[in-house]
């Protein structure tokens, strides 16, 4: 019975080619979509796995208690101090990191083979608490030595080839050399922990970060015994914190490994968490994957609901020779189940030819061999087989329940229901379809928005160059003094932060240190050209002078938050109590407020704000007329005074745009499958255009004779499909404004959502929908009336 079945099955699949390519490529793309987001949602919830046991190890991160933020830095001397009071506590380490320029020192090569890599400096209780896979070398006491390194087997190979890296020399830029104790495994690509180099704090020429009570400095974790309770572990870290003297600014709490990669959107100072992301755009990505399917399963259901008069007088047949319901059933059922399996292996097949470029667009190396394990191979027929069924059932069902009387007399026609049915799912999918469509266009309008806000300053013209080294301040000086003489230019300014980024803070007070906590301010490191280079606006006082010793070591300026926050009605004759990592409290004179500006994070709220005078190493910022050139002959001026330093810029936009990388990374995703969602729909919507023009073939031919023109046909055959596209948008419009509006809430500084944007969804996808059914309406309205009355 089966055999015959299938038999069958195939025949029906194979003389009906149009409606068969449109129902298994619309389901394929939807499945194709489906597998593509799935694998990147199993990345992101599989993020840190590899690590040994890692619901055992926790970052230690700061709730800075004045504030309603976290920062994912903490304080040094912390860590061994707990590793030895907290008997649950199995090991702890902190880690500061570095992009160094690593070569070999064992044979004389050249600076241009040196390469790039990130160098973790920690402890040897790194080994502890992660517990890396060291392949060759050093395992018993890793970083015992000062000078010890582990290289993972990828930088270990483009350093030394085949050849055994064990014990041999490393120049390692701003760090003091070493040499290679170990190799261990490389990091896979979904951990937050990417390095190629593992070194020992010791070696650096910073260390007193390491050793501060009162600095953020460093990012800091635990482990715990398998049968320590979190909340115990982290009051006694507070306790012993406290006890020690860790700043009362900051309350030390617990973050779970495996919550660090989507939930942590919102820590500052997260700079090795890089590549997090966030539980909404994973329940995005799987809403959209459903949507997806749904609109492609609509498409089977609407085409396979709409040709049942095509297999009437079949049913009709078979109901006479003793088929009954249920073999019916049965029969359209194995169909639809086969175009599944069709849709499914084509899907599969292109993902696995895709996918090598497919990286760059999602910006995530996604691993496909575990879609070719027995288990997710089992699960992909098992998948296949209930979008058979689900799509089929309802077909089947009203295939199946036709009169055999009536089918074989020809006075078949399908019933109202049916229609109605065709037409809700239209209004569906282009619901579906409209609403990714004006979510892209909001989310694009909000990163606009962010991007060109007024600043407080004029950010356009600007190229940046880093030229900051540990002893290069002549060269710096040089450097400066060089580029300012080119004509194009028309002032340069050094500063230590890099824009875009979150700022470094400081904790001050005004006029007196009254109470236990200050106000936590941001900070800038600026010279003198600062102010001018940027068009900043100076609302009281002065600006640095140039080579003032005064302005160097007991000025600041402040902007308007921090002047507000400060209760003063002049600045004169003011000062702050500036709180250093190190050494006593320093008493800072205001000698002028400036315009607030919005210098690091776009996406955060203007903070309060003190600008130091620091005219040495850092990035220059370049004020220049013309941007491609300059930054040309700025270049040869660099390579002139550091022939051994790779040259780098950017332009001050571009910094700030990085920002939103991430952000419009999505939306080029979501732009991707809001149009393929919209192809799918229309898929379906071409095979019913071409279905009801059929139905009404004779009709046409009719009004033809009659006297209706072309045109005329034209608007009767789109109007109803022009009329449910519009049902949609009314649909569509209020969902996507709830949704959208919510997601708003999350920005610190957020345009209006713009009335034309709806205007524009709806107009897309009316026009997508008509050129649709246009193809179909014109052919039937051209065709000859005379072979259209004997149409049947």
């Amino acid at each position: 019975m089966f055999k015959n079945y299938l038999k069958v099955a195939l025949r029906n699949i194979s003389q009906n080619k149009t409606f068969s390519f449109i129902n298994i490529f619309g389901l394929a793309l939807g499945i194709y979509v489906c597998i593509i987001i799935n694998l990147y949602v199993y990345d992101d919830l599989t993020f840190d796995h590899h690590i040994d046991e890692p619901e055992n190890v926790y970052r230690v991160v700061s709730n800075d208690n004045s504030k309603d933020w976290i920062s994912a830095v903490t304080v040094g001397p912390l860590y061994p101090i707990i590793a030895e009071e907290i008997p649950e506590i199995e090991a702890a380490t902190r880690i500061g990191g570095y992009g160094a320029r690593i070569k070999r020192a064992d044979i004389e090569i050249p600076d241009s083979m040196s390469i790039f890599r990130r160098a973790l400096l920690t402890d040897s209780n790194f080994f502890g608490v992660f517990r890396p896979n060291i392949l060759s070398g050093e395992s018993e006491n890793p970083l015992s030595d000062p000078n010890a390194v582990y290289l993972t087997q990828e930088t270990a190979e483009a350093l030394f080839g085949d050849e055994d890296p064990i014990g041999k020399a490393l120049e390692i830029s701003f760090i003091q050399d070493g040499y290679v104790a170990g190799i261990v495994e490389n990091n896979p690509f979904n951990t937050h922990l990417q390095y190629g180099v593992i070194m020992t704090m010791d070696v650096s020429l910073n260390t007193m970060w390491w050793d501060s009570w009162e600095n953020l400095t460093l990012t800091g974790y635990v482990r715990i015994k398998d049968d320590a309770a979190a909340q115990v572990v982290e009051d006694k870290i507070i306790s012993v914190a406290r006890t020690n003297g860790m700043t009362m600014m900051f309350t030390p709490i617990m973050q779970p490994l495996l919550d660090m990669h989507l939930k942590s959107s919102e820590l500052r100072y997260d700079a090795f968490n890089r590549y997090k992301s966030d539980f909404s755009i994973v329940y995005s990505l799987i809403a959209i994957a459903i949507l997806i399917l749904l609109v492609a399963s609509m498409n089977f259901i609407n085409l396979s609901s709409a040709r049942s008069s095509k297999r009437s007088k079949e049913v009709g047949m078979r109901k006479v020779v003793g088929a009954s319901r249920t073999q019916l059933s049965t029969q359209f059922l194995i169909e639809s189940v086969l175009y599944s399996i069709f849709a499914m292996t084509i899907a599969i097949s292109a993902v696995e030819v895709s996918l090598p470029h497919l990286q760059e667009f999602l910006n995530k190396r996604l691993d496909f061999t575990i879609f070719q394990t027995p288990v997710f191979l089992l699960g992909m027929l098992s998948a296949s087989i209930l979008i058979g069924l689900i799509s089929g059932f309802y077909p089947a069902l009203i295939i199946s329940a036709f009169k055999p009387v009536n089918t074989l007399k020809g006075k078949f026609r399908s019933g109202k229901g049916g229609a109605i049915l065709r037409r809700v799912l239209v209004v569906v999918q282009f619901s579906i379809s409209i609403s990714l469509i004006l979510g892209v266009m909001i989310v694009i309008s909000q990163l606009n928005y962010l991007e060109s806000r007024d600043f407080g300053y004029n950010k356009e013209s600007i190229v940046v160059v880093p030229s900051f080294d540990q002893n290069i301040t002549m060269q710096s000086d040089l450097f400066k003094e060089q580029v300012l003489n080119l004509p194009s230019v028309t002032n340069a300014s050094r500063v230590r932060q890099m824009p875009g980024r979150t700022l470094p803070t400081a904790e001050v007070f005004f006029d007196h240190r009254i109470g236990e906590h200050g106000v936590m301010t941001d900070e800038i490191f600026v010279d003198e050209n600062f102010i001018e280079t940027l068009d900043i606006e100076i609302l009281a006082g002065r600006n640095f002078r140039k080579g003032s010793v005064s302005d160097s070591m007991s000025s600041v300026l402040m902007n308007e938050t921090a002047f507000k926050m400060s209760g003063w009605d002049t600045h004169e004759g003011k000062s702050i109590i500036h709180v250093p990592a190190e050494g006593n409290d320093v008493s800072l004179n205001v000698i002028g407020v400036i315009k607030d500006i919005h210098f690091g994070d776009a996406r955060q709220t203007i903070e309060p704000m003190i600008m130091h005078y620091f005219p040495m190493n850092g990035l220059l910022l370049i004020r220049a007329e013309d941007i491609e050139q300059t930054t040309e002959q700025i270049e040869v001026i660099f390579n002139e005074i550091w022939p051994d330093r790779d040259f780098n810029s950017f332009t001050f936009e571009q910094a700030f745009s990085f920002q939103f990388f991430d952000e419009r990374n999505f939306a080029g995703k979501i732009v991707t499958f809001a149009g393929l969602a919209i192809f799918i729909a229309c898929l379906g919507l071409f095979g019913l255009a071409t279905f009801i023009t059929e139905q009404r073939t004779k009709e046409i031919g009719i009004r033809k004779v009659l006297g209706s023109t072309v045109s005329s046909i034209v608007f009767i055959l789109t109007k109803d499909f022009a009329k449910w596209v519009l049902i949609s948008n009314l649909i569509a419009w209020p969902i996507t404004y709830y949704a959208m509006n919510k997601w708003l809430q999350n920005f610190a500084y957020k345009t209006t959502i713009n009335p034309i944007l709806f205007i524009a969804s709806g107009f897309i996808a009316l026009l997508i929908a008509i050129l649709t059914v246009s193809f179909h309406s014109i052919r039937a309205a051209n065709l000859n009336p005379v072979k259209s009355l004997k149409y049947e």
